[in-house]
């Protein structure tokens, strides 16, 4: 989730990452920041979770889990 400062008006949508290391996510993040936030150098920084869009401090982001599904309560043979 890309949460944005104060400031910025809200338009990069919340997107769906699959990554397996640190590498993957930056790469697949600063893919999605620049398709919608333009741009010509996005920068990913992990550590602070910053994202820097031409050098520039631009957005913060945050990684949530996706929603379990919830048990069901009937069970079927």
């Amino acid at each position: 989730m890309v949460n944005f400062p104060k400031s910025a008006k809200s338009d990069i949508p919340i997107c769906d990452l699959d990554f397996r290391n640190e590498t993957e996510l930056k790469r697949q993040l600063a893919l999605h920041v620049k398709h919608f936030g333009g741009g010509q150098r996005v920068e990913i920084d992990t550590s602070a979770s910053q994202i820097l869009v031409d050098g520039v401090h631009k957005y913060n982001f945050s990684l949530m889990d996706p929603p379990r599904p919830r048990p069901s309560a009937a069970v079927m043979f």
